[in-house]
């Protein structure tokens, strides 16, 4: 079955943050913090609300009509990789045709506010079938979806998702993946690509007409039409984004002692690197710069960060400053 799902957008002002577009937020501390979010207005009486360490989107108890929020992300720019990657929960259970609930991000060109991205775990009803739930992926260009059904997955009425957008600089498409079970650790994949330039790279295409220089802004949402939903029906958390580049390092690395290990969603973890086990400490903790999966340890002058947040990939961190001829030893530790 598919969705026939209108989601219009009521964004009416694009909002600019101004931190970096890199970061992460798990909401434990049931306080939106105004350093990473911008709210925007809520419309129809529905509001998103930090609190039980999600974000939750919370209806008027009429559940008429049109209800919703936007929370903007620092602008991510067109011509880096970026990702995001979150959970998401939707227990809202459609009755009639026009109900639908959802949650997820959209991703604009910076300043329109019709074309977009949007992807989300959805709830909607189709006549003589009954309620559906499912990741919905796909453009909208004016009230037009690209392509004309959302993309989804063959699974049906996963009650929460992990989804995962990444942004390929180079070919300008975006590749959306999901875990419709993250309960058990997450294991990706791929729903389909999506391509935004005139050179049409995706499975599906919509030329967002940007060019060098131009950013997205990146909003998580929540919305609801003709549905009630109750508090903790529809939930977003451990929010990533996540800046660098897609493909593995250059070259210039293939010498140097890499380190694998398996990542758990939303978890973050610190290297620990040792080069004589006599030494007090004998482990020191490093810095990395990011990649997409992998980092690379750095001292100073160049600045690294200390920690790194798992997406549920196995990450490889390569150290160039230890050569295959000599001794090192690594810990890793979850934070």
């Amino acid at each position: 079955m598919k969705p026939l799902i209108p989601f219009l957008s009521l964004l009416l002002v694009p909002v600019l943050a101004s931190a970096q577009f890199a970061g992460v937020d798990d909401f434990d501390d049931n306080a939106v913090d105004p350093l990473r979010w911008t709210p925007l207005d809520p419309f129809g009486g529905g509001a998103l609300v930090e609190a039980d360490q999600n974000l939750q989107f919370d209806s008027s108890d009429s559940g008429s009509g049109l209800q919703g929020q936007y929370f903007a992300w620092t602008d991510a720019n067109y011509d880096e990789d970026f990702e995001v990657v979150f959970r998401a929960a939707n227990t809202t259970m459609p009755s009639a045709a026009g109900e639908f609930g959802g949650i997820g991000i959209e991703i604009y060109p910076a300043g329109s506010l019709t074309t977009r991205l949007n992807v989300r775990l959805g709830s909607y009803f189709v006549t003589s079938f009954g309620p559906l739930r499912n990741v919905l992926a796909n453009f909208f260009n004016e009230n037009t979806s690209v392509p004309a059904f959302p993309v989804q997955p063959l699974t049906i009425f996963p009650k929460a998702a992990a989804i995962r957008v990444a942004f390929d600089s180079v070919n300008k498409v975006f590749t959306v993946y999901y875990d419709a079970n993250p309960t058990d650790g997450v294991q990706w994949t791929q729903l389909s690509t999506f391509g935004v330039s005139a050179a049409a790279n995706g499975d599906h295409n919509l030329d967002f007409g940007m060019s060098g220089g131009n950013q997205f802004d990146v909003f998580v949402y929540a919305r609801t039409d003709n549905l009630d939903a109750d508090f903790g029906d529809l939930l977003l958390d451990d929010f990533q984004a996540i800046q660098g580049n897609l493909v593995a390092p250059t070259a210039t690395l293939a010498a140097a002692v890499a380190v694998n290990f398996s990542t758990q969603l939303g978890k973050s973890y610190s290297i620990l690197r040792s080069t004589d086990l006599n030494a007090d400490p004998a482990f020191v903790a490093v810095n990395l710069v990011a990649g997409n999966g992998t980092y690379r340890i750095v001292t100073a002058p160049e600045l690294g960060q200390s920690t790194v947040t798992g997406t549920g990939n196995s990450i490889q961190i390569l150290d160039p400053q230890i050569t295959t001829d000599e001794k090192a030893f690594y810990k890793i530790v979850v934070q």
